[in-house]
């Protein structure tokens, strides 16, 4: 249990201590060291986890694929997937499945802090203890409002989401358009 404690701690410290190096460094980037519009072959050239796999999302949409990798995150196997559409990164992920719902509570716990130095109160909260037993989702967005984050846990599966804001208000202006030229229709 001791043991357990101290590898949390740890790896709380080394990934305190590992974030950007000054506010320069996390300016030029949208997440890890990756900006939103990289293609694929950019993204892989700056990632350090090894064996990403290219997978099409949907046979319908051939425009949509995902380069995906598996590594250590808060000492567990984590998966960590980068979308595209239109071979343009515009969404990544953290994921983790768990055997338990506990467990995933306790990487949740262990990631909270690191959020919270990084991206300050999640939107729509008080700046009280409560933020750490809150098991709804929590929502962030980047000072630079070019990234939208979602802390999202659903039972044993616990999911850091990064998303490209334009790239969402784009996507939505497309589904209210479709949504009126439908109307239109009938």
């Amino acid at each position: 249990m001791v043991t357990k404690m101290l590898i949390r701690w740890i790896t709380i410290f080394f990934l305190l201590t590992t974030l950007p190096c000054s506010a320069e460094d996390a300016d030029k980037y949208d997440f890890r060291k990756t900006c939103w519009g990289m293609t694929i072959e950019e993204v892989r050239q700056t990632e350090d986890w090894q064996d990403g796999v290219v997978y099409n999302n949907n046979n319908d949409l051939p425009s949509e694929q995902s380069l995906s990798y598996w590594g250590t995150l808060f000492g567990r196997k984590c998966h960590l997937t980068y979308k595209f559409k239109d071979k343009k990164l515009y969404q990544t992920t953290y994921g983790w499945v768990t055997e338990w719902d506990t467990e995933a509570s306790l990487i949740r716990l262990d990631l909270l802090p690191v959020m919270l130095k990084k991206y300050g109160i999640p939107i729509g909260k008080k700046n009280d203890i409560s933020l750490l037993t809150d098991r709804d989702n929590l929502r962030w967005e980047t000072k630079d409002e070019r990234t939208k984050i979602s802390l999202v846990q659903q039972g044993n599966i616990l999911m850091v989401l990064y998303f490209s804001r334009e790239r969402e208000e784009e996507d939505s202006k497309n589904r209210r358009k479709q949504v009126e030229k439908d109307a239109h229709a009938f």
